[in-house]
């Protein structure tokens, strides 16, 4: 199946390089498919995002790659799952296609 691609709120970041996940053990993948979180997990987490070219509006989502952890800080106690994320943070999904097309994203 790959690594499970998940539908989060960047705004939820409490460290920065953490974001909220999940309240409970199962959560929908962006293909709708039911997966259950542990600790360790890889998973791709991303808020669907868009920029426009005149008329043309690009898909573009924001993208993290990471690792699923328990929430062991005191904020958000009913928030049982974060997402770790790498080294990489946050980037635009088609970033390295605009680069390389010459294009510079600034949404």
């Amino acid at each position: 199946m790959g690594i499970p691609r998940i539908v989060v709120d960047f705004n939820e970041l409490i460290e920065s390089d953490l974001v909220l996940l999940s309240q409970t053990d199962v959560r929908e993948d962006a293909s709708k498919n039911l997966i259950t979180l542990y600790e360790g997990m890889e998973v791709i987490v991303f808020v669907e995002d868009c920029i426009s070219r005149g008329d043309l509006l690009i898909k573009c989502n924001l993208i993290a790659n990471g690792v699923v952890e328990k929430n062991s800080g005191e904020l958000y106690p009913y928030v049982k799952w974060c997402c770790r994320i790498n080294e990489k943070g946050i980037y635009y999904e088609n970033e390295e296609w605009h680069r390389k097309h010459g294009e510079v994203i600034q949404c």
